[in-house]
């Protein structure tokens, strides 16, 4: 590889923006990294926070395949659990509007894939580089997927549970409309209707008929 092939690498990897981190610049910069080459990381920096469906943990995350360094995170699983994580990261993959972080659980030992709108917590990385090798090819691995996205409007000061694993939309003076994935469809049924008039549910309209017939068998239960 000559002068002028590693500095259109150095660009390409610093300025695909469309695609930034997807696994063709990941392994740009990982490739120019074990050259002992610098792309421009100020420019990548401050690309990331532009990149739809990202979060502040992105730059993080990439920071850390760079310099493959383990990181940790709080995760809610599949059951609306928050459970701790600790992963050395492989790479990060945009699909269907979503951005997914692929890499080695540590502790159960096998290859892992999450999205990151349910990272709940700070991502931390280790300030230990080189601790682990990245494959040349990584299997495709789906992460828990979430079959809908609800659309609820919930009270100020109101409904903390659900927020806890909500995305806010917009907000006025007396609500927050938020969107929340639908993993258990019969908790968020029971929550819901437990919060009373502080969570209005939008959407799906699925679920709104089972609220409506739910408040219905309660009104006949109890006139």
């Amino acid at each position: 590889m000559d002068g002028t092939d590693i500095a259109l690498l150095s660009i390409a990897a610093s300025a695909w923006t469309g695609a930034a981190l997807e696994r063709e610049s990941t392994s740009a910069l990982i490739k120019l990294a074990s050259m002992g080459l610098d792309s421009d990381s100020e420019a990548l920096s401050l690309l990331a926070p532009r990149i739809n469906g990202t979060n502040e943990n992105f730059t993080v995350i990439t920071d850390a395949i760079i310099r493959r360094s383990e990181i940790e995170f709080e995760y809610v699983s599949s059951d609306l659990t928050k459970q701790q994580r600790r992963i050395a990261p492989y790479s990060l993959r945009g699909q269907s509007g979503s951005w997914y972080l692929v890499g080695q659980d540590l502790e159960k030992n096998s290859l892992r894939t999450f999205r990151l709108d349910r990272i709940v917590s700070e991502v931390s990385a280790s300030k230990k580089s080189n601790t682990y090798v990245i494959p040349d090819e990584i299997p495709d691995q789906g992460a828990e997927e979430v079959r809908e996205i609800a659309r609820i409007r919930i009270r100020k000061n109101r409904g903390h549970q659900l927020r806890s694993y909500a995305t806010v939309l917009e907000s006025d003076e007396e609500w927050d409309e938020v969107s929340l994935p639908i993993v258990d469809a019969n908790w968020l049924l029971r929550t819901i209707l437990w919060h009373r008039d502080d969570v209005v549910l939008l959407e799906p309209s699925s679920l709104r008929r089972q609220i409506v017939q739910s408040l219905e068998e309660l009104r006949v239960l109890h006139g």
